[in-house]
């Protein structure tokens, strides 16, 4: 895993509740099926932060916590969609403008 990672965020113009990070900040890579993506910010993804989230018991990154999963799902993918909803329940942070 990276050290650290610029995510660029995406808001869905198809379905507003869906978010996307992505590495590119065009946000070419974003699934088609939910564009037009319109820019939001960037964000500065640190594997210092993902840690201070997980959990001692967490068996992989996915279910480290939020930073832990998004960096694994972009790492892996490019990019990474979920549901505003989730994203806040997850971070305390409200998503949807």
């Amino acid at each position: 895993m990276l050290s650290s990672m610029k995510v660029y965020i995406f808001q869905s113009g198809k379905e507003p509740d869906m978010v996307g990070f992505t590495v590119d900040a065009a946000g070419a890579n974003l699934p088609t099926a939910l564009a037009p993506w319109a820019a939001w910010t960037a964000w500065t993804a640190s594997e210092e932060e993902a840690a201070i989230e997980a959990s001692p018991e967490a068996p992989a990154p996915a279910t480290a916590g939020a930073s832990a999963a998004a960096m694994a799902v972009i790492e892996r993918d490019g990019f990474y969609v979920a549901r505003a909803e989730t994203i806040a329940h997850m971070t305390g942070i409200p998503w949807v403008r």
